[in-house]
């Protein structure tokens, strides 16, 4: 089936292009909407609406007060204002949960988006990289994946079967959060949980690239990439919102190294080492990777905000504001390197304020000896 997703925006001669790389055949359809500039008669379209499950996922721009409407109106709300009102009526019980995703430009973001507002929306999309750094596959496969995971959430299975997993295997940690929010809160809370807390953030469920780095195969050029995948799909996520995202059980990863080199700790070995004693026993034909410049260890284990590339943790910088990580979350890092060059610098903004001293002393150290910083 296509899941409908209700879009409001009120510059509808500057999305037209988006609404048509959004779309898709039987399985995606936007349907536009300019905001009404009536608060009452928007939510009442909404609610009834929803109530026929004429759509299953919202697209909200933030700012709806720009530009009057065709019948001359102006807003006066905003699309946090909308989410907040529906996030309420779900709990009041007065509307069918579903997912709302916050599609807007960046600069309305950064001047606009109150931080607390954030939690109202399972995702937040910039429009500025939509079908450039974030295609529109990428967009679609998110969408559907959203929706599809709310209609499962609404048919209220067991919490196993949501996570397809045995619940034993589970960090207890995470497993009585799970527990704590499933069948006490409105269904958004756990689906944010989900995405936001175990979905995109590394702990118990890893992305390819981290997966790679571990392994220390570069899963990107290796000749035996689907084939060593392959080996390795016991241990793919399947639960809820799995369409969105591809991830992997680390702890079903660990297993399987243990039962396959039972005398070999994965973390004491160097990349090249974890690759040659794979592609020997399974004979594959896998490419390792180098170490950035700046680093000393071979021995991967996780990957540079910034660039992409594995790292052993004891040659990068712990990035900033991760003081409240769940006890199951990993800390991201940047490469020395990138911490030095800063070359992008958007995506991991500041250095960790109790790493401060230890970058300033490799700033000094580096200039000192004719290097170059930016």
């Amino acid at each position: 089936m296509a899941y409908n997703y209700y879009y409001i925006d009120d510059m509808p001669d500057k999305v037209q292009g988006l609404i048509v790389g959004l779309n898709k055949k039987d399985l995606l359809e936007i349907i536009f909407f300019e905001p009404k500039g009536n608060w009452e008669e928007e939510m009442q379209i909404l609610q009834e609406a929803r109530t026929q499950n004429k759509f299953q996922g919202l697209l909200l721009d933030l700012r709806l007060q720009d530009e009057p409407n065709k019948d001359r109106k102006i807003s006066r709300y905003r699309g946090s204002s909308l989410a907040q009102e529906i996030r309420i009526r779900v709990k009041e019980g007065t509307f069918a949960d579903c997912p709302i995703v916050l599609l807007s430009a960046t600069d309305n973001l950064k001047a606009s988006l109150d931080p607390t507002s954030k939690d109202l929306f399972d995702l937040i999309i910039e429009k500025d990289f939509l079908g450039d750094t974030f295609s529109y596959e990428r967009a679609q496969k998110i969408l559907i994946a959203l929706a599809r995971g709310y209609e499962i959430l609404l048919a209220k299975p067991g919490l196993e079967d949501l996570m397809k997993i045995d619940l034993s295997l589970i960090d207890k940690r995470l497993l009585n959060e799970l527990t704590l929010i499933y069948g006490t809160k409105p269904f958004h809370i756990l689906a944010g949980f989900v995405i936001k807390q175990l979905i995109l953030r590394s702990g118990p469920l890893i992305n390819i690239r981290l997966l790679g780095a571990r392994l220390g195969v570069n899963l990107e050029i290796s000749e035996d990439r689907v084939a060593i995948l392959e080996l390795l799909k016991p241990f793919e996520y399947d639960g809820i919102f799995c369409d969105g995202w591809n991830r992997w059980w680390f702890q079903g990863v660990e297993k399987w190294w243990m039962e396959n080199f039972p005398d070999k700790i994965l973390r004491l070995l160097s990349g090249g080492e974890r690759v040659s004693l794979i592609s020997e026993k399974f004979q594959l034909n896998l490419t390792g990777f180098n170490k950035t410049p700046r680093s000393k260890s071979e021995k991967f284990w996780t990957v540079c905000k910034g660039t992409g590339k594995p790292i052993d943790p004891t040659d990068g910088f712990v990035i900033a504001d991760q003081d409240n990580l769940y006890p199951w979350q990993d800390k991201e890092y940047v490469s020395i390197d990138e911490a030095l060059e800063r070359k992008h610098i958007d995506t991991w903004k500041s250095i960790s304020s109790f790493e401060k001293s230890k970058y300033e002393k490799l700033i000094k150290s580096t200039e000192a000896n004719g290097g170059n910083r930016k």
